[in-house]
């Protein structure tokens, strides 16, 4: 304020004090505003402090807010000694009986016989090549230049090196090379070449998604290389179309991978490896498709990739296979002399409930597609046959391919002649083994210029086979880590059970941070009888609407559930009531009872994602949008006429009049319109199917589209803390109220300032009148 001063009391008025006064009469305006303003700014602190424990609500939701996160379980072994086990969301309850008859292993070979006296001694002059993992490589050496540790330093460090380590082995006065493979599994073979493997790779195109190399588990859907109508279904005559040449050149059947809307990568890279059959390895590198052969030296492989759209309107761009790495050459290849196989890679073998109850025994068969003349060789395992005659009885096939292959009697039996065929059936022992290889090149044919293996019976060793010991995709959700074999007939007991215990944390966590906000709310805007005031948010309407929207959702029957088809409907049906003054108490009994009954409702009821449970009929449920498709049961009426949708329709069932909806193929869509990026209709993005099979004529549908209890929760409060939701416009019209009186506040201290400094120039000019008038008096008494 203003700092004029008074001259004093010289003529005995107080001015001070009655100017004080008067600017205290003139600010109870002021003070009425400031008690406004320390008002709205306590609040905005109540209303802070609700918003914080709404996302304490929000995070304890979330945790219940999609049922395919809250298959919860725990698993069990009666020998953790021998494996242990872990479970997670895709995991069934139930027990299984496990037996392992072999644990997965890598391979390791040591050098022979050694001249290294150190480490430092030149290996020599030459070219050393490995194979690992169906991928072979060459390490140069120089002569009087590399040593020992050299040649295991460019092993290791070659940036290409397919998973070996190299070391050396100190023993008897000299130390050896050892190579060892770093994965287990019978696919994880080393060998110590003299030529090298032919390998093609893909590297015109890498798969994507979203920018980001794809891999095994990429959906062919998701891939940048693939345009996807998601309105359009899959009829089956959509395809990626294999074909190939083995290592002597001759022709595959070409093999047609139908793809749907769930085939993978992976899915893919199995395919390749099908029509192979042992013959050659495929694998997905960073988004690369590799294919390398099993045998080394020259080589005729050859890969291709083709795609069939068939009816859809899609594309997808494929790699085109090219040498990478020609097989043979005429390398000076490095003597380190033999080594020998201290441990064999190995696959993991087991029985999950004795399955497979038994073994099968392999069979392939070699056709000639017309009579010949001359000569064949076959191939298995790195091996080649002497040139065995066209005429040859199936006797002599035999014996040439068991010495060639170091097979015993009774290993492959062989039946047949070249006109019939002949027929190589593997002992059990065996299992799946890879397909043999037929060079015809020395043949002449009367006709079909033609000879190619096929595989008859896939075989089967009667084990299960991994290539791990941490095995993941043997029960659906259970990953067994394998530590050692059992013994015959005592097989170890897994038990996979319910975790609800899990459950009810989450759901007293929800309960607790409920209550918290429940107890603030009633503070904050329920009458207080002992201060006789209303709570300071009272007339709060975005925090009145938390307390009836949360109290509506848990009362209420979930949306889109029905007591026809659901067994539990309502928050009360699994122990979630509400009491007297709006807290949240939950029974721990009645939820259990109400998960023996039916596990999977209840996990609906808590977390279902605007989902639906099919029944039987034309019309079925096929996706729906968590943003844009509002829950509840719909009315469906489509009219089918020459086995095409000719019309569309739907409505909420507590709608009156239907909407039109589009369709393509047996796809039918609701509208996808928005207005100001809010849906127009319930139904935007719900798509379902028709069986056009059906005769013609008019098909209705009930269709429930569920929401569970927390997900409501979860949404309804997400929508509450967005930007310019509720939560927001309220603080935004606290921060406005303040502002505007802070404005209002300022102008009422400038008008007092004024006020003060007017009356203390009008007092200061009244006490120099009086002083005047004294100043008179005095002299005039003095005359006198």
């Amino acid at each position: 304020m203003s700092t004029i001063s008074l001259p004093g009391l010289t003529t005995g008025i107080d001015t001070t004090s009655i100017i004080s006064q008067l600017v205290t009469i003139k600010s109870q305006g002021l003070a009425r505003h400031q008690l406004k303003q320390a008002s709205y700014t306590n609040q905005l602190t109540a209303l802070d402090a609700i918003k914080d424990e709404v996302a304490s609500m929000q995070t304890a939701t979330k945790a219940l807010a999609d049922a395919k996160n809250l298959k919860i379980y725990t698993g069990t072994s009666s020998d953790s000694d021998k494996l242990t086990v872990t479970v997670n969301s895709n995991a069934n309850p139930g027990s299984h009986t496990i037996d392992v008859k072999q644990l997965a292993t890598t391979e390791t070979w040591i050098q022979d016989n050694s001249n290294f006296t150190y480490e430092t001694d030149y290996v020599g002059e030459g070219v050393f090549i490995y194979t690992y993992g169906h991928q072979s490589r060459s390490i140069t050496t120089v002569a009087n230049e590399t040593t020992l540790q050299d040649l295991v330093n460019l092993i290791n460090n070659d940036s290409s090196n397919p998973g070996v380590t190299a070391s050396t082995l100190y023993y008897n006065g000299s130390f050896h090379l050892m190579l060892s493979g770093q994965n287990a599994g019978e696919n994880y073979q080393i060998s110590i070449d003299n030529k090298l493997t032919e390998t093609w790779k893909g590297t015109d195109l890498t798969f994507t998604d979203n920018g980001d190399n794809a891999s095994s588990t990429t959906k062919i859907t998701s891939l940048d290389q693939f345009s996807y109508n998601n309105e359009y279904i899959f009829e089956d005559d959509e395809k990626i179309i294999i074909s190939g040449t083995n290592h002597h050149g001759s022709a595959l059947k070409d093999f047609e991978l139908n793809i749907t809307s769930n085939t993978t990568l992976g899915q893919v890279i199995d395919a390749i490896n099908e029509q192979f059959d042992g013959v050659a390895t495929a694998k997905l590198v960073n988004g690369q498709i590799w294919i390398s052969d099993n045998m080394s030296g020259e080589s005729q492989l050859s890969l291709n990739l083709s795609y069939s759209p068939g009816s859809s309107p899609h594309t997808l761009s494929l790699p085109t296979m090219k040498v990478s790495q020609e097989g043979g050459g005429n390398q000076n290849v490095l003597d380190l002399g033999t080594f020998t196989k201290t441990q064999s890679a190995q696959s993991a073998l087991l029985k999950v409930d004795g399955f497979p109850s038994g073994s099968i025994q392999e069979v392939q068969k070699l056709t000639f597609g017309s009579s010949a003349t001359g000569y064949f060789t076959l191939s298995y395992n790195g091996k080649t046959t002497n040139a065995i005659d066209a005429a040859a009885t199936a006797s002599q096939v035999q014996n040439q391919i068991l010495s060639a292959f170091g097979l015993n009697e009774g290993d492959i039996t062989v039946e047949g002649d070249s006109t019939t065929g002949f027929t190589f059936t593997f002992n059990t022992s065996f299992g799946d083994t890879e397909k043999l290889s037929v060079n015809a090149t020395g043949l002449a044919f009367s006709g079909t210029n033609t000879a190619y293996i096929t595989e008859e019976t896939k075989g089967s060793n009667g084990y299960i086979e991994r290539s791990s010991n941490n095995i993941t995709n043997v029960i659906s959700g259970v990953t067994l880590q394998l530590s050692d074999v059992t013994e015959a007939g005592n097989p170890v007991k897994i038990t996979v059970s319910r975790n609800v215990t899990s459950l009810t944390d989450k759901i007293n966590k929800v309960v607790s941070a409920y209550n918290t906000l429940i107890a603030d709310l009633i503070d904050k805007t329920e009458y207080n009888s002992e201060t006789k005031t209303m709570g300071i948010l009272s007339s709060n309407t975005a925090v009145s609407y938390i307390k009836n929207q949360f109290k509506m959702i848990i009362s209420s029957i979930a949306s889109g559930f029905t007591g026809s088809s659901d067994a539990h409907v309502r928050a009360s049906d699994i122990g979630l009531t509400l009491d007297g003054k709006g807290y949240l108490q939950f029974d721990a009994d009645v939820f259990n009872n109400a998960t023996d009954e039916d596990f999977a409702c209840v996990l609906d009821l808590l977390g279902a994602t605007k989902t639906s449970t099919n029944e039987t009929g034309v019309i079925q449920y096929y996706n729906a949008s968590n943003t844009y498709t509002k829950s509840g049961l719909y009315n469906v009426q489509v009219e089918v006429k020459d086995n095409q949708i000719i019309s569309a329709k739907i409505k909420l069932s507590s709608e009156s009049e239907y909407r039109d909806a589009t369709w393509s193929g047996s796809l039918i869509t609701g509208l996808t319109k928005f207005t100001e990026g809010k849906p127009n209709n319930p139904e935007n993005s719900l798509q379902l199917t028709v069986d056009l099979t059906q005769s013609d004529g008019t098909y209705n549908a009930n269709i429930a589209v569920k929401e569970g209890i927390m997900t409501n929760l979860y949404n309804q409060i997400t929508d509450l803390l967005s930007t310019d939701g509720r939560m927001d416009l309220a603080t935004d019209a606290l921060n406005t109220k303040i502002d505007t009186v802070e404005l209002t506040i300022e102008k009422e201290n400038d008008k007092i300032d004024t006020y003060e400094k007017r009356l203390k120039e009008k007092y200061a000019r009244l006490e120099k009148v009086l002083t005047d008038i004294q100043q008179q008096y005095s002299s005039i008494s003095q005359l006198g």
